[in-house]
């Protein structure tokens, strides 16, 4: 049974669902779409699966007692790679257009790294010691503070470049 508290988070999530999916597909149908749509698509596209990973927890966990770390499986593909498109709308922003250099990739590593060190961490327990979704009884494990702290620099390089540009 779904609490009362999960189905007005749920509301939220599928409002914000709707709400970005009309977002992209304006984006998406313009009749001019620069490389600046582009990218703006595909960081409403990560924000949109999040969501959508998060509102299937809420229903699959409650309902089908799934294990919920199965969801975050999936969420955390919005998760490590929101901030690497974020960087890049920002540089398209301040830009106008880049061009992808070699060493951009280099900012993919800690994402997919992250990701394999997830998706494994039942055999080394470097993200998580110990899972939940309850935050208070979570146990993280030392690579999670590099992914936050990794995901946390993008957001504040990002940031910086967008004020650069306005002042």
């Amino acid at each position: 049974m779904i609490s009362t508290f999960d189905t007005t988070i749920l509301g939220i999530l599928i409002f914000l669902s709707i709400f970005l999916l009309i977002l992209l597909n304006y984006v998406l149908n313009r009749s001019k779409r620069k490389q600046l749509d582009k990218i703006f698509a595909l960081v409403l596209s990560l924000i949109l699966f999040w969501i959508i990973s998060a509102a299937l927890q809420i229903v699959f966990v409650n309902k089908y007692n799934i294990d919920p770390i199965y969801f975050d499986y999936f969420a955390y593909i919005s998760a490590c790679f929101l901030p690497v498109a974020f960087l890049f709308l920002s540089l398209t922003f301040t830009r106008t257009k880049i061009k992808f250099k070699k060493r951009y990739y280099l900012v993919f590593i800690i994402p997919i790294l992250s990701l394999i060190l997830l998706w494994t961490n039942n055999y080394h327990h470097l993200f998580y010691n110990k899972y939940s979704i309850d935050f208070s009884t979570v146990s993280y494990g030392p690579y999670f503070y590099i992914h936050t702290y990794y995901t946390l620099f993008l957001y504040a390089i990002s940031l910086i470049n967008l004020i650069k540009y306005s002042i």
